[in-house]
C-alpha cells in the first residue's frame, strides 16, 4: 500500500484507517476528518495511493487479519471482528479475493 506521496491530507486520513481499521464506521467518515467532500476524496486519495478508500480499508483489514492467523489462535470468526468485519462469509470471501486462499488454508501454511 502506498504511503509515500505529497497529499497531507490523504496522509492524515490514512494514518486514521490505520488507527481505526477494526473499527465500523461509514467510508465518509475519514473524508469528512480531512475536511472534504466524499468524491473530492476518493478521487484524491485514489491519485495519491493508486487505491480507492474502500480497497485500501480491506487491504489494511485483510494485512491485519493475517497477522492474526499466523501468530494467533482465535476462531476464524473472532479473526473477522477483530480486523473489522462481523459477517464471517464476508470476510472469508474478501480474505480469499486478496490472498488467494481462504483463511483456514493461509492459517495452515503460515501459522506457528
Amino acid at each position: 500500500m502506498k504511503t509515500e506521496h505529497s497529499d497531507d491530507s490523504i496522509a492524515s486520513a490514512q494514518e486514521w484507517l490505520h488507527q481505526n481499521f477494526h473499527r465500523t464506521f461509514p467510508l465518509e467518515a475519514p473524508a469528512h476528518r480531512v475536511g472534504m467532500s466524499p468524491r473530492n476524496f476518493v478521487r484524491r486519495f485514489k491519485q495519491a495511493t493508486g487505491d480507492s478508500p474502500l480497497i485500501y480499508l480491506q487491504k489494511l483489514r485483510v494485512a491485519a487479519a493475517k497477522r492474526l492467523l499466523e501468530s494467533d489462535h482465535r476462531t476464524v470468526q473472532e479473526v473477522s471482528g477483530a480486523v473489522g468485519y462481523q459477517d464471517a462469509a464476508f470476510f472469508r470471501q474478501l480474505f480469499e479475493r486478496h490472498t488467494g486462499v481462504c483463511p483456514s488454508a493461509y492459517r495452515q501454511r503460515f501459522g506457528a
